[in-house]
């Protein structure tokens, strides 16, 4: 057994066997493989030579693999916090939270990033339509019963409304979060938050003594299409109750300037008044004050952790430590200047001190925890200045114009490495502030409990959607086999099946079939395509159709020219005499069941061009359990259509799928 490439542990001696015993496959002629013969003496050097290449790259550090996998435009995923949207479950009830307010779920911790007040505040009553044809969607807003309502009935048209009447509507600096959970297909090509299809627009505006008038939404449902987040402001206005509706109130107003939908939208659930928290529980805290101030640490530190504080005398100069205490007893600190304040919880306390920057490239330390959310890291340096008295530099993770010192976090193994340490050689390295997270682990299900600590009242708060986004830090090994993996994928599209999965992969579509058509005379591929759709024969819209065409210019040969078009929908007759048993009911219409299900490719799994054989469809009407015998079968096609035949079969052009024509049965009953 030959020893294995791959690993780069062979020995000369291994090398120079596995090289000779490939002399006799490529040369009959070459039967001296003593030393003497030249030829040898050259494979030899050869075999030195791979062996030096071997040993230099397996010495090849974590640094430079991620450079050179970033030259191939593959960089690392990085952690990050799953994040929840939460509603207060008695939705009447005023609460006020403290930025950094932690909630548990299990063993998972969850904090928010600013304060969150609310007097109360609820979802009243939903509607959609036009003024003189409206319909009552408020069965939305009950969780319990969660049903699919058609949101513009059978079909969407410009200038139709959602009507969301609400009985009290924040202060104008404040945003407005709402949830929409919408019925998703599940043959919609994946998008992120961000991508857009363009085939539905709303414009909102909130009803006021002047009337309706505009106001800021970042709509992330893509114009109801999908489940996501509306997110509203009311900048300018002042609000008035609205009573031209059934149930009176504050209004916002939603109305279609598009409705090009592929599939008309469902909603299942309407959740409003929401706040943001994110999975993560913050071991050390480092807080940023530029004025004279009394800092508040309430809520940041909910167990009252030990605190350091710094200042900066000079811009742009190091900090001094102004003061150490024991314990925050009041969750207060006063400050006279401009300062960081940088707060422990006892556990990290005991281990913040990470050791002294040795001075060479490439020095690793152990962090204290694993797991390290990147954003919220940053190390605290301290040195002695040029009369000895200590001062301190806070340091960020990441390359920086002008940075002294450089250096790497690696979050999910815990360490961070040292690239350059320029004139911090000899300095003492502290945690500056550090927040874990349990990746994946955050995204937790919809309607989970909440529970706030250091909150005697009693309150608990809900998701109505799960927690997004949270994932584990990228290895480089990771990072290596996503890159084998991906690379096989088409990025080019070269063959016909490289344009057919490439359309599958336009985001935001539902592509029920696709096929590609190479022209040679004309150097065209010709890509029919037949969407998901309500109609009886779908075809592309024109949203579909530049999407599609944008998804493949970028990745297209450039002498090759593309052109989309919709399916050629080819009626297929069928003419026959059967005959059945007595006593069966509605034998009809079973055989002419048989026949549509058989010649309709809108729906079977039958692909564009494929021939419709005699031979199975007759078998397919004999095999039923009501049928005695077929005594006549005929499959033809109106004249001039784009197919033809070969004996009792039909070959369909290759932009053809098939459905059912007329269908003329003679029935005789066997008594």
């Amino acid at each position: 057994m030959l020893p294995d490439r791959s690993t780069g542990n062979q020995t000369y001696e291994e090398l120079m066997r596995e090289a000779l015993a490939q002399i006799p496959v490529y040369s009959g002629e070459w039967t001296n493989l003593n030393g003497s013969d030249p030829g040898i003496t050259l494979l030899e050097n050869l075999t030195a030579f791979q062996l030096v290449q071997q040993k230099q790259i397996g010495t090849v550090t974590e640094t430079v693999r991620r450079k050179l996998l970033k030259l191939a435009g593959y960089e690392a995923e990085r952690e990050r916090c799953a994040r929840v949207l939460l509603e207060c479950r008695d939705q009447e009830k005023s609460f006020c939270l403290p930025a950094g307010q932690r909630f548990r779920v299990g063993d998972l911790s969850y904090e928010t990033n600013r304060p969150v007040c609310r007097d109360g505040g609820r979802i009243l009553a939903v509607y959609a339509g036009t003024p003189d044809r409206l319909t009552d969607l408020s069965p939305v807003l009950n969780r319990e019963n969660p049903v699919y309502l058609a949101m513009f009935g059978r079909e969407a048209a410009m200038g139709q409304s959602i009507y969301l009447v609400m009985d009290r509507l924040p202060p104008q600096e404040k945003e407005l979060i709402l949830y929409a959970q919408m019925e998703e297909h599940s043959r919609r090509s994946r998008t992120d938050s961000t991508t857009r299809t363009g085939f539905a627009q709303l414009h909102w505006t909130c009803h006021t003594k002047q009337g309706f008038r505009s106001i800021s939404c970042m709509d992330g449902t893509d114009g109801f299409l999908r489940s996501g987040e509306l997110r509203m402001r009311m900048t300018g206005l002042k609000p008035a109750v609205y009573d031209g509706l059934p149930a009176a109130g504050y209004v916002l107003k939603g109305t279609l300037e598009k409705a090009d939908y592929d599939i008309l939208p469902r909603m299942k659930h309407l959740s409003g008044y929401l706040f943001e928290a994110w999975q993560k529980e913050t071991k050390a805290s480092c807080l940023c004050f530029q004025i004279s101030s009394a800092a508040g640490l309430h809520g940041r530190m909910p167990d009252r952790g030990y605190f350091r504080v710094y200042c900066r005398e000079q811009k742009e100069k190091s900090y001094r430590l102004y003061t150490e205490a024991g314990k925050c007893e009041d969750g207060t600190a006063v400050l006279k200047r401009s300062v960081r304040i940088v707060s422990y919880q006892e556990d990290i306390m005991r281990q913040y001190a990470l050791g002294m920057v040795q001075g060479y490239d490439g020095q690793e330390i152990v962090l204290p925890e694993k797991q390290i959310v990147p954003k919220s890291f940053c190390l605290i340096a301290e040195r002695k200045d040029s009369e000895g008295t200590p001062c301190y530099d806070f340091l960020k993770p990441g390359y920086r114009e002008g940075q002294e010192f450089f250096y790497t976090l690696y979050g999910k193994e815990g360490k961070i490495v040292i690239h350059d340490p320029g004139d911090f050689t000899g300095a003492r390295l502290y945690v500056g502030s550090l927040s874990i997270s349990k990746g994946e682990a955050g995204n937790v299900r919809a309607w989970s409990r909440f529970v706030p600590e250091g909150c005697a009242d009693g309150s608990v708060f809900l998701n109505p959607c799960p927690g997004k986004g949270g994932r584990a830090g990228e290895t480089t090994d990771e990072l290596q086999k996503r890159f084998a993996r991906e690379i096989q994928d088409p990025m080019t599209a070269v063959t016909a099946r490289d344009y057919e999965e490439l359309v599958r992969k336009t985001p935001g579509l539902c592509i029920h079939k696709v096929k590609a058509v190479r022209d040679e005379d004309k150097n065209r591929v010709d890509i029919l395509v037949k969407p998901y759709g309500s109609r009886s024969f779908p075809v592309l819209s024109e949203e579909y159709r530049l999407a599609i065409l944008r998804q493949l210019e970028k990745r297209r040969l450039m002498t090759t020219q593309i052109q989309v078009d919709s399916p050629v929908y080819l009626p297929v007759h069928v003419n026959g005499i059967v005959s059945v048993k007595a006593h069966y009911e509605r034998c009809r219409d079973t055989i002419e069941d048989v026949i549509r299900r058989y010649l309709d490719y809108r729906e079977n799994d039958k692909e564009f061009g494929a021939p419709v054989r005699f031979g199975e469809l007759f078998r397919a009407i004999e095999s039923l359990t009501c049928v005695e015998a077929v005594g006549a079968l005929e499959l033809y096609v109106s004249s001039g259509a784009p197919a033809a035949a070969d004996g009792q079969d039909i070959i369909p052009e290759p932009q053809c799928l098939c459905c059912p024509g007329r269908i003329t049965l003679r029935i005789k009953t066997i008594t």
